[in-house]
């Protein structure tokens, strides 16, 4: 019995002296859940922006006043499980062609 006691303590020692604890930082957008967020289809939104304009068309055609490009946005299609509202997508697409 005395054995066992001094056992289970020295165990919980060891354990208690293995965990750790730190800290993040407030700004810094951590998610838990696992599940498709706001914080996703904002980075989503903003990789698709990024991509569509750093391909030079926009710059080719900039300040000319005749054959200016004509841009439609398509709709996204959400091939996963998921949902996930595709139209935040391309309305920010929008929003970024506009300015």
């Amino acid at each position: 019995m005395r054995f066992t006691l001094s056992l289970l303590f020295l165990s919980f020692l060891f354990l208690s002296g293995c965990t750790t604890v730190t800290r993040e930082d407030e700004s810094k957008v951590i998610d838990l859940s696992g599940n498709w967020n706001d914080i996703d289809s904002q980075r989503v939104a903003e990789e698709m922006i990024h991509d569509s304009l750093s391909k030079g068309w926009s710059e080719r055609h900039q300040g000319k006043t005749s054959n200016r490009p004509v841009v439609i946005v398509g709709g996204v299609r959400n091939n996963t499980k998921e949902h996930i509202n595709t139209e935040t997508f391309t309305k920010e697409l929008e929003r970024a062609f506009v300015n």
